[in-house]
């Protein structure tokens, strides 16, 4: 879905005020150590993100009037180790 978003931004030339980024990354669910939080420790010079924009974000109408609203994740998961003894 995010790569149909930024192909459609493309395509109908939608003026944009900032640069527009894809990172997708394979470990995301598990702190990010191989992937984001590589990307961030060796490439931010190049990254300098100002929004993040993940795969949790939905739009919809009708909940303000015909405002759309957006959710946004700040933090939602997190892996924890535990040992069960039973």
């Amino acid at each position: 879905m995010h790569v149909l978003a930024l192909a459609l931004l493309r395509r109908q030339g939608i003026p944009l005020k900032r640069r527009v980024m894809l990172l997708a990354v394979s470990d995301e669910e598990l702190d990010g150590f191989a992937g984001t939080k590589w990307v961030i420790d060796n490439h931010w010079d190049r990254i300098r993100s100002e929004y993040v924009w993940d795969e949790g974000g939905v739009g919809t109408r009708g909940i303000v009037g015909e405002v759309p609203v957006f959710t946004v994740s700040v933090a939602e998961k997190r892996s924890a180790m535990v040992r069960l003894v039973a």
